[in-house]
């Protein structure tokens, strides 16, 4: 190795000056030996000058000679070094021929006991085997040499930087070895403990657990100690003493003691101290109880608590049991330095550990969550946003990452924004319902929590807010509040219809009386148009009672393709030449129970709505397929089940209608059409059919891009269809004298009826009342064959009064009438089986032949 440290620089100068002064002082003493011989020679003439100069010279060089060993000698004695001198002798052994006090000092050995004896009689064995190779390579070559080493001395294993010179005789053979040792011990140790340092906080930095850390760093501990021989364990408070036995020693170590008891690991864990343990150490802790002695007085044990902040975190356990071993001051210096630089690895791993555990574990809830979580800056830009937040809006994290979160608000919507964004600035915490826009355009409806962020000097830095998905909740609600509107609305018009039927019933009643009284002229003429009137107003108060769902359905299973192609020839003269209709229909197309002509009139009412929305021209088509409706999409749409169902889609390629106009579309009344150009009840009147009907009904509409109106009805799993009443008019069948009873709370239909009943030949009873029509039921004397009663009366409904007559009257016939159906005659708008009924308004040739129709299935 190359020498590195100053002094063996200066040895070198001062080497090199002896080395001149020898030359001076041989060449003076050949010249001396010169004179000598010329005198002995009898030569006197020619060294009479060099006579007289020759004790002169001598005197000089002696002195020189003593000058130089004594500055020789005081580098030797006073040198800070230690300086040794070997003789080599002729059969290649090495004697000491000086030792300075350095080297006494610095190798545990007296001067007094080593100088004029062999190296190899003289030092234990093992330092003679390591250190005459050297010596030995040092002849050899015959060049000076530098290096280091570790010796193994009585004082304990030192560390030296060793420089040897080797001294030539006038044949240039090495005669003598000048050897000088620096000990560098705390040197090595100080970079040991700067390389255990690093080598500990990489073990810390690497090491995936706490377990895993403790087995690197006892091997770090373990290589640095400098006894031989020795046991080490660490060990930590929260899990007991973790014992990783490591053994160092040249030769196959012995079998190791068992570790020290707990309770003396326990003794310094909680005494927080260093403790260096020799047998009598062991005895005084053990006779004040507090540990139990181990009886092994070979062993040497020492304790170096690992202190960290916030306690004591463990110990580093050193156990020697070779004899004669022993702990210096330097070792236990050493062993507190490493000790605390595990305690800092330690703690900062444990930091690391439950830092990563708590990172894992936010991590995994934030991902898990539900509901979104974004975190914005101060200039609103995001700096998280977990999958949750990005899936709602249509996106990836990574997309959203470093954009402004006014891209996702609807441009109509920024001032509250950032009216938000100013009351957060003030450190306000707020929860409030938003729409975001999503990555299609659409809207996406939250329940935002937010708050703001604080730097360390308490200024805004930015918002953290959670955002949960009320999109569909805010659907329903709008659905629940156009339901409830609707069915307001429907009620509302219901009982108008009701009220109004009541009325047209006695116009057209009396209408039918004076057309068949009056002769031709401007009397019956006027008359007609009454009546005209009167069928347009009740068309009218038809569709309000569909829109009210209070219409009596007469339901059969139908092929609903069937339907719409046997419609289809109609509809095309209906809505013009320049519209092309076509119907597509799904092969195995389920069947539905349904009302035909209802159905009819949800067809023909969707087509003429989709012409209106095609002035200038387009297509029109009708598909038909059959479609599971699942959990998803019954979610949102709360008036009808999963299941099963037939999709008739009607789509037009019109103007369309924006997001407003679709929410509106089909309350009564609401049209886009130009004063007088539509009542705006034909898609109200739909929409009461297709509920009536237990289906639901849907519109997608975008402005320049047509309309799809997609009605659902359920599909009929059953076999049976329904007979449906041959339709078309018959004339009426001859009365025989039978008796109607009349039960009819509108004095105006009252007397009505009896006209048109007693001019076909009936015998009429009028009643007011429930209470009066049971009166006349007891007290009649002779037959009544038919009750003719309204449903809806103060005091009694039609059904409980046509109970109480049956049980005086077994064969009483019952005929219900009513301006619209109640649950008492029909449940959600289907008839019970069995169950008679006139609907109001009706004429004298409706009432009659229906009066005709019942008798007459009667007596069958």
């Amino acid at each position: 190795m190359t020498p590195g440290p100053p002094f063996a620089e200066d040895f070198e100068q001062a080497n090199e000056i002896l080395r001149k002064e020898n030359e001076t002082l041989r060449r003076r003493l050949a010249e001396a030996e010169q004179v000598n011989e010329a005198l002995t020679t009898g030569q006197i003439d020619a060294v009479v000058d060099e006579a007289r100069q020759g004790p002169l010279l001598l005197r000089r060089a002696q002195e020189a000679l003593q000058a130089s060993e004594l500055r020789y000698r005081e580098i030797f004695e006073y040198s800070s070094e230690g300086i040794f001198l070997l003789d080599v002798t002729s059969d290649g052994r090495f004697k000491v021929a000086g030792f300075n006090p350095a080297n006494e000092r610095a190798l545990g050995f007296s001067s007094a006991d080593v100088s004029g004896k062999f190296v190899d009689d003289t030092f234990p064995e093992a330092l003679a085997a390591q250190v005459i190779p050297k010596y030995r390579r040092c002849v050899e070559t015959g060049m000076p040499m530098s290096y280091e080493e570790e010796l193994d001395l009585p004082i304990g294993r030192r560390s030296f930087q060793t420089v040897l010179v080797p001294v030539h005789n006038a044949a240039g053979h090495v005669y003598r070895i000048v050897g000088i040792a620096k000990d560098i011990t705390e040197r090595k140790r100080a970079e040991s403990v700067r390389e255990a340092a690093y080598r500990i906080s990489e073990a810390a930095q690497s090491a995936g657990s706490l377990y895993e850390f403790f087995q690197r760093a006892h091997e770090i501990v373990g290589t640095l100690i400098p006894a031989r021989n020795f046991y080490v364990a660490l060990l930590d408070p929260e899990k007991g003493m973790l014992s990783f036995p490591y053994f160092v020693d040249e030769v196959d170590p012995p079998q190791a003691p068992r570790p020290p008891g707990r309770s003396l690991t326990d003794y310094v864990i909680r005494t927080g101290e260093p403790l260096l343990a020799s047998p009598e150490v062991f005895d005084d802790l053990a006779a004040r109880g507090e540990v139990d002695s181990i009886g092994a007085p070979s062993i040497d044990w020492l304790g170096v608590p690992l202190k960290a902040q916030g306690g004591t975190l463990g110990a580093v356990v050193v156990q020697t049991y070779t004899a004669g071993v022993r702990f210096g001051d330097a070792d236990k210096d050493l062993l507190t330095f490493i000790s605390g630089q595990l305690a800092m690895a330690i703690q900062r791993k444990r930091a690391e550990v439950a830092l990563r555990g708590s990172e894992e574990r936010y991590r995994h809830i934030v991902e898990a969550a539900t509901e979104g979580i974004c975190s914005i800056d101060a200039e609103v830009r995001i700096t998280f946003v977990n999958g949750a937040f990005a899936r709602m809006l249509g996106f990836t994290p990574e997309e959203m990452l470093g954009t402004s979160v006014e891209r996702y608000t609807f441009p109509e919507e920024v001032d509250e924004f950032r009216r938000h964004m100013d009351a957060r600035r003030r450190g306000v915490a707020e929860r409030y319902e938003r729409r975001l826009r999503r990555n299609d355009g659409k809207e996406s409806w939250c329940l935002v929590s937010g708050a703001p962020i604080l730097d360390s000097d308490g200024r805004f830095a930015g918002s953290f807010g959670m955002f949960t998905d009320i999109t569909d909740r805010r659907r329903l609600e709008e659905q629940l509040r156009q339901s409830q509107k609707m069915e307001a609305v429907g009620r509302l018009a219901g009982g108008v219809a009701h009220d109004f039927n009541n009325l047209l019933t006695v116009i057209l009643g009396y209408s039918d009386v004076l057309l068949q009284g009056l002769e031709p002229g401007p009397l019956l003429e006027a008359t007609q148009e009454v009546r005209r009137a009167g069928e347009r107003a009740a068309a009218l108060t038809r569709q309000l009672l569909a829109f009210s769902r209070k219409q009596t359905l007469v339901p059969e299973v139908l092929d609903l393709g069937d339907v719409v192609r046997g419609l289809s020839t109609m509809v095309e003269r209906l809505i013009g030449e320049d519209v092309k209709v076509s119907v597509v229909v799904s092969p195995g197309l389920g069947r539905v129970k349904a009302d035909r002509g209802q159905l009819e009139q949800v067809v023909m009412n969707l087509a003429v709505n989709a012409r209106d929305a095609m002035p200038n021209g387009g297509s029109l088509l009708f598909e038909l397929e059959n479609v599971d409706l699942d959990d998803a999409y019954t979610a949102t749409h709360a008036e009808i089940e999963p299941g099963p169902y037939v999709l008739l889609a009607i789509s037009d390629t019109g103007t369309g209608m924006d997001a407003e106009t679709q929410k509106r579309v089909f309350e009564p009344f609401f049209t886009t059409k130009e004063a007088g150009k539509g009542t705006g009840l034909g898609l109200s009147t739909v929409y009461g059919i297709v509920n009536q009907s237990d289906g639901a009904i849907d519109v997608y509409s975008e402005p320049g891009q047509g309309t799809t109106f997609k009605v659902y009805l359920p599909c009929f799993a059953g076999d049976a269809a329904v007979r449906r009443p041959v339709s078309g008019e018959r004339p009426a069948l001859r009365a025989e004298s039978e008796t109607v009873l009349v039960v009819e709370d509108e004095a105006a239909i009252r007397q009505l009826t009896k006209l048109i009943l007693q001019k076909a030949g009936y015998t009429v009873l009028l009643a007011e009342s429930p209470v009066a029509a049971e009166r006349i039921a007891g007290s009649h004397p002779g037959p009544i064959h038919i009750l003719l009663t309204d449903v809806v009366m103060p005091g009694m409904r039609g059904p409980d009064l046509a109970e109480r007559l049956i049980r005086l009257r077994p064969h009483l016939c019952v005929l219900y009438m009513s301006g619209y159906t109640d649950n008492a005659i029909a449940h959600h708008g289907l008839l019970d089986a069995g169950t008679e009924f006139l609907p109001k308004p009706f004429t004298s040739l409706h009432l009659t032949k229906k009066i005709r129709e019942v008798l007459g299935r009667s007596q069958r």
